[in-house]
């Protein structure tokens, strides 16, 4: 702690000297006053050098801490788009693979984070009219290409309207 006092007061000491030494070389006039308020604000740095300091080492880490929580957001935000993507593709083939059948329904499929730490469709719930052998067809096509097994597919017969 003596020791960074005895820097400050060495620091003080020197940009005084310097700032007196230039005043007193600086010809009368505008140029003077130009000097004088230059020195008074070099001085006035010089005073709250420590202090400057400590600020700049307090700002970098909270920037680094506000940088660690924002690369966190961004990767959620990521996921989470990632993950709607890979929904709504699913969803879009399933309903392809289902008109091309004949049956007119309504799908949501839900994902999950794989081992590999990707997004994989996990379940399905369908919404409609099936037929035994349309409901075989799709429960079939939703685990060869989508690899959901058929114990984690849901159909849900479509109430009818009053």
């Amino acid at each position: 702690m003596i020791e960074l006092i005895g820097n400050w007061l060495l620091t003080v000491t020197v940009v005084a000297l310097l700032c007196a030494t230039a005043q007193s070389l600086m010809p009368s006039g505008g140029v003077k006053q130009v000097g004088k308020l230059l020195s008074g604000l070099v001085m006035f740095m010089a005073l709250l050098s420590p202090v400057i300091q400590n600020w700049e080492i307090q700002w970098d880490g909270v920037l680094k801490d506000w940088e660690g929580q924002y690369q966190e957001t961004l990767e959620k935000e990521r996921d989470e788009m990632l993950k709607s993507v890979i929904e709504d593709s699913a969803n879009t083939y399933i309903l392809e693979q289902a008109e091309q059948n004949g049956v007119t329904c309504h799908v949501s499929v839900t994902c999950q984070m794989g081992e590999e730490g990707v997004y994989l469709p996990y379940s399905v719930e369908l919404t409609g009219t099936f037929t035994p052998e349309s409901q075989q067809i799709l429960t079939d096509l939703i685990e060869s290409q989508l690899h959901i097994p058929a114990e984690r597919q849901r159909y849900q017969p479509e109430e009818a309207e009053p």
